[in-house]
C-alpha cells in the first residue's frame, strides 16, 4: 500500500522489481566495510580535515575584514574568482599536512592568511593603477 507519506522512489517501476531482502544484505555489507575502514583511518581522516578547514576559515574571516563595507551594503556586484585565495587554502593545507614542525592548523593558516594577504595588495596596486591610468586620461581630455 503506498501512501501519500511514501517516498516517490517506491513509485517507480525498477524499485518494485527489486526484492528487498538482496538489498538490505548488500547495504549492510557495504556499511559493515565502511565502517570497519573508517574505524581503522579515523585518526587519519581527522588530522585531514584539523589540517585543511583552518586556512579555508582564516580565508572567509580575512576576506570578511578586509571588504567589510561590501558586507554592510545590499548592491554589491560579485567578484570574480579569487584566485589568491584558492592557493591560500591550497598551499596552507599543504604546509599544514606536510611540515613536521609547529602546530600544523596554525602553519596552515599563517601560509593562508600570507597567501591572501599578497593577493589583496596585487589586486589593489591594480585598481589603483586602472585609477590613476584613467584619472590621467580624463586630465588630458
Amino acid at each position: 500500500m503506498i501512501t501519500r507519506f511514501t517516498p516517490q522512489v517506491l513509485d517507480c517501476p525498477i524499485s518494485q522489481k527489486v526484492r528487498k531482502r538482496p538489498m538490505v544484505v548488500i547495504s549492510g555489507i557495504l556499511g559493515t566495510v565502511t565502517a570497519v575502514w573508517l574505524y581503522n583511518n579515523f585518526v587519519g581522516w581527522l588530522n585531514i580535515l584539523n589540517c585543511t578547514l583552518p586556512p579555508v576559515g582564516m580565508i572567509v574571516v580575512l576576506g570578511y575584514f578586509c571588504h567589510k563595507e561590501e558586507y554592510e551594503k545590499w548592491d554589491v556586484i560579485p567578484r570574480q574568482v579569487n584566485w589568491f585565495a584558492i592557493a591560500g587554502v591550497l598551499i596552507g593545507a599543504a604546509v599544514a599536512n606536510l611540515v613536521p614542525w609547529g602546530i600544523a592548523s596554525v602553519n596552515g593558516m599563517v601560509i593562508a592568511a600570507v597567501c591572501y594577504l599578497v593577493g589583496e595588495l596585487v589586486e589593489r596596486k591594480k585598481k589603483n593603477d586602472i585609477t590613476r591610468i584613467t584619472n590621467w586620461k580624463n586630465s588630458y581630455n
